[in-house]
């Protein structure tokens, strides 16, 4: 007989066969996870310049200054205070001035008001922001009652972060 070796057990190729070269290696995988990092950088980057405007927006020291003149002696005067509520003087006397600075980031408009029920009264409001005119009203007669109102340079921002500060 001859000398041939035994046949090789079940699940194993023939002898003879060429060896198989190294397995293919998957490439799906690093596309995926070069992929997921080029999104994960382009978030930061947004919410990054995201932010750096909200912070840039709210460290700006803007100035509103608040005027009220005219013949009036007896009046009520409201204006916007920082954190978006009411304030209000009784019969000051005029000219009257206040200056505002570091608006909340939620109000968005500052106003000011000032009513007379003084006959023949006149009442002149205006907005100054950073020095400059934004806005001027002047009302006379039986009731003498004017309104100005100003952006306060905030935007309006819902379930956002807070800015850093």
């Amino acid at each position: 007989m001859y000398n041939y070796p035994p046949p090789p057990p079940p699940g194993y190729p023939p002898y003879g066969y060429p060896p198989q070269g190294p397995k293919k290696r998957l490439w799906w995988p690093w596309v995926l996870a070069v992929s997921v990092v080029l999104v994960g950088a382009l978030v930061l980057v947004f919410f990054n310049l995201y932010n750096r405007d909200n912070w840039e927006r709210a460290h700006h020291k803007r100035t509103l200054t608040y005027q009220v003149e005219g013949t009036a002696n007896a009046l009520s005067i409201n204006y916007t205070v920082p954190d978006g509520s009411d304030g209000e003087d009784r019969n000051p006397t005029l000219p009257w001035s206040k200056d505002v600075t570091k608006f909340g980031r939620n109000v968005l408009i500052a106003r000011v008001w000032a009513t007379s029920f003084e006959s023949g009264a006149t009442l002149t409001c205006r907005i100054l922001s950073d020095g400059k005119k934004v806005t001027e009203q002047t009302s006379s007669g039986t009731v003498a009652s004017v309104n100005c109102v100003a952006d306060t340079g905030n935007k309006l921002q819902i379930g956002m972060p807070e800015t850093r500060g």
